[in-house]
């Protein structure tokens, strides 16, 4: 019998990737996304915005060696877009994405200085490891669909799906009756990752449109559900760790 296989069209690409994400994200949602969606307290959140500080902090960083390795301008120019929104301004909020996120923090309890020198979990370290080495050691396309197709995980009509709203919506943060700066951040992410035209949908398009083989696909999909798979495991960490400490915290 042979082991190849087939060459799948844009649309049955694009679908395979989008179930990819749907499966490994939301089947079943991570102990964070139970948590956040629960009645979270300002400790636990606390600890989930410092650990997805560390997070946000490396995460434009790995589209620069994929940028390096990348020959076509338009998908270039997408990561640049991508790294200037979360690293210097994004023009929805006048801020960067990175700095909205310590804000938030700040406002969770977190000190700044504490912010800037925090030391994640072991889950968390792994994760920001792993993904690290994917967008440095693997073809352009394969870490650009394992790091990129990642945002795809915040597209509202896809956990819709699942009776969800993305993690990064701000109605989960809004509750705690913070002002505009602090909530900034969760509005930035819903205008650029929520809808149809948000960074995750932009990274599946470059995806489904420079994988031009079968194995290049299958490649894609591999990595972005190994890397989904990843994350889902730091984030069921740091749900866990949030309940326990509002639970010391009601004791």
């Amino acid at each position: 019998m042979s082991n190849a296989v087939n060459f799948l069209s844009k649309s049955e690409f694009e679908n395979k990737l989008i179930e990819t994400v749907s499966n490994a994200w939301w089947e079943p949602p991570s102990e964070l996304m139970t948590y956040v969606v629960g009645k979270p307290q300002k400790q636990g959140m606390k600890h989930f915005a410092l650990e997805h500080c560390y997070f946000a902090d490396h995460f434009p960083r790995w589209f620069a060696p994929i940028v390096g390795n990348c020959p076509y301008l338009d998908a270039r120019r997408y990561m640049i877009g991508n790294m200037y929104v979360e690293e210097v301004e994004d023009p929805t909020i006048n801020d960067s994405h990175y700095e909205s996120l310590v804000n938030f923090a700040v406002a969770m309890g977190a000190a700044r200085d504490e912010v800037y020198r925090y030391r994640p979990s072991m889950e968390m370290l792994m994760a920001v490891h792993y993904l690290d080495n994917i967008a440095r050691t693997q073809p352009w396309l394969v870490a650009f669909a394992a790091i990129g197709g990642t945002e795809f995980a915040n597209n509202a009509k896809l956990a819709k799906r699942h009776g969800m709203k993305p993690l990064n919506s701000r109605a989960h943060f809004e509750k705690f009756g913070f002002g505009a700066k602090e909530l900034a951040h969760w509005d930035a992410g819903e205008a650029a990752d929520q809808g149809d035209d948000g960074h995750g949908q932009e990274t599946l398009n470059l995806v489904c449109k420079y994988a031009r083989g079968a194995e290049e696909q299958q490649a894609c999909i591999a990595a972005l559900a190994e890397s989904l798979a990843v994350l889902h495991h730091a984030h069921d960490a740091i749900g866990r760790r949030a309940r326990q400490a509002d639970s010391r915290l009601a004791a």
